[in-house]
């Protein structure tokens, strides 16, 4: 009689909890090709993690551009977030895999031309295509892909070097 009342027992208790389980929310379907999908994962990982997610606006999902969408919501305390625009970027670079050529340099005016810029190597990683191209720490270059370094155009230049590209060294002697 008493296995009959536990097992009873046991039955009520399965039936109550599974008739509390709360009902998922149906899946919401966003058009092709839409940044709504995005911003809606933003503002849910936002409403999680976010420091100040107690301040985050009420959940509107636009279909404006993730990281435009991302700086609308973000607390005007923040001065640290961002949002990453290429995830795929971000995702190689927690994996130690990026696409840089291995080296860091320095900028200077070139003392002996009127409106020249030069650069300095002033590190190169090891095992890098620096490295294995025989850049040395203290080469100065003067031109990148075949372009002058000028104090007018350097900025536009050194975009070239996030892809392959070439320098025209002077080798520093000491």
């Amino acid at each position: 009689m008493k296995t009959f009342k536990l097992l009873s027992l046991i039955i009520a208790m399965s039936a109550i909890l599974v008739a509390c389980k709360e009902d998922e929310p149906e899946p919401i379907e966003y058009k092709s090709g839409s940044n709504e999908a995005i911003n809606e994962w933003v503002y849910d990982n936002m409403s999680l993690y976010y420091y100040w997610n107690d301040e985050l606006p009420s959940k509107n999902i636009t279909s404006m551009s993730p990281d435009e969408y991302f700086y609308n919501i973000l607390s005007g305390k923040d001065r640290f977030s961002w949002i990453q625009p290429n995830f795929q970027e971000l995702l190689n670079s927690l994996q130690g895999i990026n696409k840089e050529a291995g080296y860091e340099f320095i900028l200077y005016n070139d003392p002996n031309t009127e409106n020249s810029v030069i650069g300095q190597i002033s590190y190169i990683k090891e095992n890098s295509p620096a490295s294995n191209n025989d850049l040395k720490r203290g080469d100065i270059f003067t031109e990148i892909n075949g372009t002058k370094l000028t104090v007018s155009n350097y900025n536009s230049v050194l975009k070239a070097i996030k892809d392959n590209h070439t320098l025209t060294l002077k080798r520093y002697s000491y």
